[in-house]
């Protein structure tokens, strides 16, 4: 029997932020190496997620190495999931975790089935959601990544990538939410990807209320290569410092990257498509909608779009054109803002378009965006001074 610890982790979530993590349950480990024998450890860990849910309780974390595990998963309430470790880390390392060096892979692919069921106050962070694929009849019930039904829960630090109801010729007219389908649920996802979802409404995401409502935040999120659009909903949903890229493609007459009401969206970047319904978009560079507050129309002059960098160039318009939000990194995780000196706003409210915030290079000495000669005359006047030259 796991034994129930109760302490408390200090660890980085970030590396200029420090957060203090209740663990107030267990911490049960995942890792293919392991022997299911003392899933507290990780030699004696648990060797599929699967084990792990069902010996968690809740309070419980359980932590996953780096690995594709071909599963179909059903999450517990108050147990959260975290991927990204390299299967080495002690209970006190939670800082070591690096969800991109070790990618941590949820994989349906065969099982004819969605990735993940949400459950209620949970945390899901540091994992790829890969290949969920549902019967193309089950229209009443979406979600080919993950599924959400009344519940509160946060998504971090993921991939939402390949899923969709991909069992039928084409798209069959109500399958929702290739990636995520939510109702009556208040979730909030930061810092993920949604790439090469598909679905007829929402083929990254689909929120709907029924019965209680939702309340969906979105931040720092790039969605790209998706087939339908992109978000479709109908909960009071946020979008904060999101990229919507350029290869979004409609199965419909409604060409929109995001087709929902009551949606509000700032500070974000919309090319691929428009934006359908009545949606409040403000600081936001977004076709048709320039001359509303802060709304600009233009090329956002992305580094490489065709190949999936949509990081902004030092001329983007993008730079310092947003405005002040509860956003403080970007999806890089780079502190936001980052003023760039005479563009757009200034100081603290010279947030960027977009989930990436343009990052100054060390040789930029005037802070302008752009390292040319002014630069190097800079460094040499600031070189002669330090050595106490003239």
């Amino acid at each position: 029997m796991i034994s129930r610890l109760r302490s408390l982790i200090l660890y980085w979530v970030l590396p200029w932020t420090i957060v203090i993590h209740p663990t107030f349950g267990a911490t049960i480990h995942v890792s293919k190496e392991g022997d299911g024998t003392d899933p507290m450890t990780w030699e004696g860990a648990f060797s599929t997620v699967g084990a792990a849910i069902d010996a968690a309780i809740s309070g419980d974390d359980i932590w996953v190495a780096s690995w594709r595990y071909n599963e179909s998963l059903v999450m517990k309430d108050e147990v959260s999931m975290y991927g990204g470790f390299a299967g080495t880390e002690a209970t006190d390392e939670f800082h070591l975790r690096d969800f991109v060096a070790n990618e941590t892979i949820l994989d349906a692919t065969g099982l004819n089935d969605r990735v993940v069921v949400g459950s209620d106050q949970t945390t899901l962070n540091g994992l790829t959601i890969t290949n969920g694929q549902r019967d193309f009849n089950l229209v009443d019930d979406g979600g080919s990544g993950m599924s959400c039904r009344k519940i509160t829960m946060t998504i971090r630090n993921c991939c939402f990538h390949h899923n969709g109801h991909r069992g039928g010729p084409g798209i069959p007219d109500g399958a929702s939410g290739g990636a995520i389908f939510c109702i009556d649920s208040n979730l909030t996802i930061e810092n993920c990807l949604f790439l090469d979802n598909l679905a007829h409404n929402g083929g990254a995401v689909f929120s709907a209320f029924e019965i209680i409502g939702c309340n969906n935040l979105l931040s720092n999120c790039l969605f790209d290569r998706n087939s339908g659009p992109a978000y479709r909903g109908g909960g009071i949903s946020m979008f904060e410092n999101c990229t919507f890229g350029l290869f979004n493609g409609s199965t419909s007459s409604e060409s929109n990257d995001i087709f929902a009401s009551g949606v509000t969206i700032v500070n974000s970047i919309i090319r691929g498509g428009s934006v359908g319904v009545a949606s409040a978009v403000s600081f936001s560079n977004v076709p048709e909608r320039s001359g509303e507050e802060g709304n600009i129309d233009t090329d956002p002059l992305f580094v490489d779009p065709e190949n999936g960098d949509y990081r902004l160039l030092p001329n983007s318009p993008c730079i310092d054109a947003g405005t002040k939000v509860e956003v403080f990194t970007d999806l890089d995780g780079n502190p936001r803002p980052i003023d760039v000196v005479g563009r757009g706003h200034e100081g603290e409210t010279a947030y960027d378009m977009g989930c990436y915030e343009f990052v100054l290079k060390r040789a930029d000495m005037n802070s302008d965006g752009f390292v040319n000669g002014v630069d190097l005359v800079l460094f040499q006047d600031q070189w002669h001074e330090d050595e106490g030259g003239e």
